[in-house]
């Protein structure tokens, strides 16, 4: 079986892997596979499986039917690996924060018609860093544009009773001790279905927001995510925490959330291991 060099990257492009993957076997299934290599969640927080699909770094979704082979492919091939994954379905009590997401036992997802079928031939070389600053401990700076706050604000506006969520981008660095988190602007994923109490992060809202990252922002490092809490005030539920945890791990990503119901927001980071508040944030600008 013909094989063909791909480096896959993750979704916050943390790490990349040079791999060599056949062409004849349809892109959904090299994901999955993909996934249960790089040791990412086949489960969601809740027990329900898990889809991942690939974008070429730069460019489209792939078709998750389609194999390697029948695609018009640049070279050499970088793509993303995706996850198709909901945030803030689990809405507990007023005021709870969630610092752990549950445990739970990982399976092989496969697709329907799978059964029995032999697991694609892929290679997958050792992953290599590309974010290689060091980044301190302790509670970053977290730093944000006045015109990008308001654009999130805006966005979340538009359909206030309904959740939605995107990308945060900017810089980083370290001043002494203490890293500072500058964020400079963001990708809002406004192919995302939201409602109410949940926002559905899919494939193609991953390609519009990468879309908007890799031709509008090249030089900014994806910096962690926003999401909106419809009226719920502002924590980190178990699906959040899940989404922070397996896809945005890098010390220096943080996660904001605002609630456009009340205007109360808060920026959530990785401290010991775990996901806490941050006790402010500075505006720039």
């Amino acid at each position: 079986m013909t094989q063909i060099p791909v480096t896959i990257v993750d979704a916050a492009d943390v790490r990349s892997f040079e791999c060599l993957l056949p062409e004849s076997v349809p892109v959904g299934r090299l994901a999955m596979r993909l996934a249960e290599s790089l040791h990412l969640p086949l489960l969601s927080w809740d027990g329900g499986p898990l889809a991942y699909g690939l974008i070429v770094v730069g460019g489209p979704l792939l078709d998750p039917d389609a194999t390697l082979g029948q695609l018009r492919l640049p070279s050499p091939v970088a793509a993303r690996l995706v996850p198709d994954i909901c945030a803030g379905a689990d809405v507990p009590e007023r005021g709870n924060s969630s610092e752990q997401a549950p445990s739970r036992a990982l399976g092989v997802a496969r697709e329907p018609g799978d059964d029995g079928d032999e697991e694609p031939d892929i290679r997958v070389g050792e992953g290599k860093l590309l974010i290689q600053d060091a980044w301190p401990s302790g509670t970053p700076d977290v730093q944000i544009d006045v015109e990008v706050l308001k654009e999130i604000e805006a966005f979340a506006a538009e359909n206030r009773n309904r959740e939605c969520a995107g990308l945060l981008l900017g810089d980083v660095n370290a001043e002494g001790r203490r890293g500072v988190v500058h964020i400079t602007a963001a990708a809002m994923a406004r192919d995302a279905a939201g409602t109410r109490a949940s926002v559905n992060i899919s494939l193609s809202a991953w390609e519009s927001m990468l879309r908007v990252r890799d031709h509008e922002h090249p030089g900014l490092r994806i910096l962690g995510w926003f999401h909106t809490h419809a009226g719920w005030g502002v924590f980190m539920s178990d699906s959040d925490v899940f989404i922070h945890r397996h896809f945005f791990g890098h010390p220096s990503m943080v996660a904001y959330v605002l609630d456009p119901t009340t205007g109360r927001d808060g920026f959530f980071y990785w401290h010991d291991g775990k996901i806490g508040l941050c006790p402010s944030y500075g505006l720039v600008g």
